[in-house]
């Protein structure tokens, strides 16, 4: 899951405009070994997976031992007698195999990621995955003879034995998903589901990637060119306006040719998430979306319709934009033209280091020593090169610490990446040091704040160290881009799912119609186009029809809350020092020990009402301002 949150960050960065032109071509002076075998990769930059294990005999070994332990807590369930001491016996068990689960799986899985076609390393994560599911069968079998103690007794239980005071919070949480918890049987109907829920996923995924022929645009003087990557990125940044276009239109074109196939397939995925949520007794898919975080419906509702009811920092930017470019009218497909283009930022990986150690210095010491702990013991796998997958990514398993995957090649966007993905990794390590295993994950409601934060803090360090105003202003464009993908595009893209889902639960049908109307409706609306800000052309209702909706039904959110934590965290750290970098990090030390709304809500961040929100939108504000006033100083 954690992988899938990362990965999925990074795709919703990937397809983003950048505003600053600050992306440019590899420089031959930046080390690209893309076309060679890892050992040409110096070892400074690779993974050290020998401190998990020192050849694949030991991991074997381990294997085996793992094997023999579970067995002894199969035999432990097996002949439960309701004990206290029982109960902890098994728990202290299951938390040591996860240890020791999670050792063999890093050890393969990673393994794997660098060197994917090696058969004996796939092998190895195959064995390393059964054991796992195994110990997932095993611990069903206990939640369930947990369940059946009833629940003055199962209090009783756990005040009598000191040893499951660390587990306290995991067994509240088990009662409290009690609820909404069916009959064995009916439980394993609907995980025997989930292997066919995933078709439409994997039906829209190859027809997007595989079956569908590469998008065409249509050039001003009549040619047609087939816009593969490159050639999509030179046309959509061209100072041409018909050539923009074309290349959108050309995308939108393509997807409308299989709009009725999406349309389908999206149904269907929509329509399973409804039957799951109605099958566990939820209300809704929204509320089944949200339970796990123990967050009310209430909330995302409110960070919406705030964020929808305060444009006007977002239109503020696009009508600045508009005049920096000397255009008389703002369409969709200008998002890709570059702001600054004569501005290339380049920073080689030592730089990138340098320069997230200067940012996060005024976290703390504690804060900043990890960081450099996960660039000197080798937590970051640097380079991209033949036989490397799952690039742009941060992973944890239990037991060990987190691990980053990258392919630097020392962009603008390489240089955020590392600070996004090494906030992921230490948001998953922290917890790990205070909490046991079985509350230490964060909670995925504020899964982005630590990633997002790491952002905006680089980018305003790059901002106060510049003397350059020309770059000062592509920095400060690329900072209230990323801003606006994360409040305003993330709240619309929140807005269009919850439609979706409301649209199904209420007995509807997703078709093509419904969706680009929807979908149109939306754009025009956040983009201000009855305010005259930006012309929203017809052919972004095609918009709807995105990997995000396929594989995570609420996606947008969790970047809204990333941001307007984040913003609110900023701004603190810039006033008060100390004090507020010590309250950030007691908050990363609650990983999952404690409800999340009560944690915000002591940092003084109640969600359920507009008022932090506001003050977010208000920071972004007053980013505006000082862009445009850098501007207006670069004018005299």
């Amino acid at each position: 899951m954690k992988r899938m949150f990362c990965m999925a960050c990074l795709i919703l960065w990937a397809v983003t405009p950048r505003a600053g032109g600050l992306e440019q071509p590899q420089e031959p002076d930046f080390p690209n070994y893309s076309n060679r075998p890892r050992a040409d990769v110096p070892q400074v930059y690779r993974w050290r997976l020998e401190e998990l294990f020192g050849s694949t005999k030991d991991w074997r070994q381990a294997l085996d031992d793992a094997k023999e332990r579970l067995d002894g807590l199969a035999a432990r369930i097996q002949t439960w007698d309701g004990t206290a001491g029982r109960l902890a016996e098994c728990l202290e068990t299951l938390e040591d195999l996860d240890k020791k689960s999670g050792r063999l799986i890093a050890y393969a899985s990673l393994g794997c990621q660098v060197s994917w076609s090696d058969p004996v390393l796939q092998d190895m994560n195959s064995q390393a995955e059964r054991l796992a599911a195994e110990l997932s069968g095993h611990r069903a079998r206990l939640v369930k003879h947990i369940l059946d103690v009833d629940r003055p007794r199962l209090a009783g239980l756990i005040a009598s034995e000191p040893r499951l005071g660390p587990f306290g919070h995991y067994l509240q949480e088990l009662v409290r998903d009690s609820d909404h918890r069916l009959s064995p049987e009916l439980e394993r109907s609907l995980a025997e589901m989930r292997l066919f829920s995933q078709g439409p996923r994997t039906a829209a995924d190859a027809l997007r990637n595989l079956d569908m022929p590469t998008a065409e645009a249509l050039l001003p003087d009549g040619r047609e060119m087939p816009l593969d990557g490159a050639a999509f990125r030179k046309l959509a940044g061209s100072p041409v306006a018909a050539e923009r276009r074309a290349a959108l239109e050309g995308r939108a074109r393509n997807l409308k040719r299989y709009e009725n196939t999406f349309a389908a397939l999206l149904d269907m995925k929509v329509k399973h998430d409804s039957f799951d949520a109605r099958s566990r007794r939820f209300d809704d898919s929204l509320s089944a979306e949200l339970f796990p975080y123990e967050v009310p419906t209430s909330v995302y509702r409110n960070l919406i319709e705030t964020i929808k009811g305060h444009l006007g920092p977002y239109h503020r930017y696009q009508t600045l934009r508009k005049r920096l470019l000397g255009l008389e009218e703002l369409h969709p497909y200008d998002d890709y033209l570059p702001l600054v283009p004569d501005q290339p930022l380049r920073f080689s990986y030592a730089e990138a280091r340098r320069l997230l150690l200067a940012a996060t210095a005024p976290l703390g010491e504690e804060y900043r020593g990890l960081v450099d702990q996960a660039f000197t013991d080798h937590w970051v796998d640097v380079y991209g090169h033949q036989d490397k997958v799952n690039l742009g990514s941060a992973q944890s398993f239990p037991g060990v610490h987190p691990f980053v995957s990258l392919d630097y090649r020392g962009t603008f966007f390489d240089l955020i990446t590392v600070a996004h993905e090494l906030g992921h990794a230490l948001s998953f390590h922290i917890p790990g040091q205070v909490q046991p295993p079985s509350s230490a994950q964060i909670n995925w409601f504020v899964s982005e704040v630590p990633s997002t934060f790491n952002e905006i803090l680089v980018m305003r360090h790059l901002i106060k160290g510049s003397r350059d105003d020309r770059k000062k202003l592509a920095l400060y464009a690329e900072l209230i881009q990323r801003l606006n993908l994360l409040l305003f595009d993330s709240a619309r893209m929140a807005e269009m799912q919850w439609a979706m889902h409301e649209h199904v639960d209420n007995g509807g049908t997703l078709t093509p119609a419904w969706l680009n109307a929807k979908q149109l409706e939306l754009e025009r609306i956040y983009r201000g186009y009855a305010e005259g800000v930006m012309a929203v052309d017809d052919f972004v209702a095609a918009q709807w029809n995105h990997p995000h909706s396929f594989f995570a039904p609420f996606q947008g959110y969790f970047y809204v809350v990333g941001a307007i934590v984040s913003l609110a965290l900023v701004d603190e750290i810039e006033r008060d020092g100390s004090a507020a970098a010590e309250k950030y990090m007691d908050f990363l030390r609650v990983g999952g020990s404690r409800p999340i709304m009560d944690v915000l809500k002591e940092m003084g961040l109640d969600l359920s009402s507009p008022e932090p929100i506001v003050r977010a939108l208000r920071v972004v504000d007053r980013l505006v301002d000082e862009m445009a006033a850098l501007d207006e100083m670069a004018a005299l």
